[in-house]
């Protein structure tokens, strides 16, 4: 699913955000193509098991988080441990997210579990105890060519 067909601009000034979940509650592979998208609010990856979340590369990619609540930009988070309440088996890559001093963390994790986060240049999450990439209660994830600059105040961590 090409975020462009949803009618996502990412031209860094509209509101991509209903456009990209759309793309994502339809639980199939998803691809940002090169632009910056806008986001004003947290992208929910649904409780799935196996899906891929791509862009164009980390300098051809950027969701550009400008929330001022704290919402995290990109969330996997289940309900449960147990196959069917689980985030599994999803890909993030090839992207840059950038945060904002009142944005939360870059991408958020909770009950996701073999999940694969590479190529990802996380930039800016620096609200006092928010993180580039944050797994909480998360087994054999793969975190691969992570690049973190100004995440984190406060906190260790990408």
């Amino acid at each position: 699913m090409n975020v462009k067909w949803f009618e996502a601009v990412g031209d860094g000034v509209a509101d991509d955000t209903d456009e990209i979940q759309d793309a994502l509650d339809l639980e199939q592979d998803v691809y940002l193509p090169p632009g910056t998208y806008k986001i004003t609010a947290s992208l929910t990856v649904p409780i799935v098991e196996g899906m891929t979340i791509r862009g164009a590369g980390q300098e051809l990619t950027e969701i550009k988080n400008t929330s001022s609540s704290g919402a995290d930009a990109v969330k996997l988070v289940g309900t449960g441990s147990s196959a069917g309440t689980r985030v599994a088996y999803v890909t993030l890559s090839d992207m840059t997210i950038r945060g904002n001093a009142d944005s939360g963390h870059g991408v958020f994790t909770d009950f996701a579990y073999e999940n694969t986060f590479k190529k990802l240049r996380l930039i800016g999450h620096s609200n006092t105890g928010k993180s580039g990439l944050y797994i909480k209660r998360g087994f054999y994830s793969e975190v691969v060519r992570i690049t973190a600059q100004s995440n984190g105040q406060g906190r260790s961590g990408c």
